[in-house]
């Protein structure tokens, strides 16, 4: 194993007592994963994924449409979506997770309260696009940027977790849609599960609105490679003749070569 320098070692000293010593408390990226990215997991895709059987079924028995237009209009929905995730990274790294969900949960009920007002087919390819954009910010594409940056050896754990809210959102939300439509209808259903998505999600979503967190959380992974593979390519990688390599006075490897 290689050594680091000295400075490192009574750095990871000093933080091994620091951690001893400190008082144990539940890591507040477990309250990101369960409280925030593991409830958004359970509407987005209660709403945009589980819940559009239920949707298009109410409809095509109210209205009396085609099956396949219907479907037509399921395809635009998730192409659309698919269109609408290739710039959800970027729009969570400009203006944080807790605006962008916000913006999708937005869209995403907006959408579904539409769903029960529209008389016309046409009106659900304009309805479907808010659908679209509250799925591509409530699903895969926002959970990893919510969850990622406040782990490093856990982080598969963390994300797997909070994407089993999407598994209770189907269990929970759907089945729920259909009592209570069978209740009181399908119009104060749709609103009812709206009103409680957004209490929810509005809540929950200021535990992962730390921009400070954030930034700094991806800029230590990096850092943390950028120290690891110099080291790694020193220790396992075969080095050209007359190479030579020594630990620097910050604790890094610094390897020299014959020809500069």
């Amino acid at each position: 194993m290689i050594s680091q320098g000295p400075r490192t070692d009574r750095w990871r000293d000093a933080r091994a007592r620091e951690d001893r010593a400190a008082p144990r408390r539940l890591y507040h990226g477990w309250k990101v994963v369960v409280a925030c990215a593991f409830l958004i997991a359970v509407f987005g895709w209660g709403f945009g994924f589980y819940g559009i059987g239920v949707f298009l079924a109410e409809l095509v028995e109210r209205h009396g449409w085609a099956t396949s237009s219907v479907a037509s209009a399921v395809t635009v929905l998730y192409l659309v979506g698919a269109a609408l995730i290739a710039f959800v990274g970027n729009a969570f790294e400009r203006f944080g997770p807790r605006q962008v969900v916000l913006v999708g949960m937005s869209a995403m009920g907006a959408a579904a309260i539409g769903l029960t007002w529209i008389t016309h087919l046409w009106q659900l390819y304009l309805v479907f696009p808010l659908t679209a954009a509250g799925w591509a910010t409530m699903s895969g594409a926002a959970l990893n940027p919510i969850v990622a940056p406040w782990f490093e050896r856990r982080r598969g754990l963390g994300i797997s977790l909070a994407f089993n809210g999407a598994a209770v959102g189907g269990v929970l939300l759907a089945p729920a849609l259909v009592f209570l439509i069978g209740r009181i209808g399908f119009r104060a259903a749709v609103l009812a599960l709206v009103t409680v998505m957004v209490g929810v999600l509005t809540r929950s979503c200021s535990g992962c609105s730390s921009a400070v967190r954030k930034s700094w959380g991806w800029r230590r992974t990096a850092m943390s490679l950028c120290r690891r593979l110099p080291q790694r390519w020193a220790a396992e990688s075969p080095r050209s003749p007359g190479t030579s390599c020594a630990p620097g006075t910050s604790g890094r490897w610094r390897c020299r070569s014959p020809w500069g």
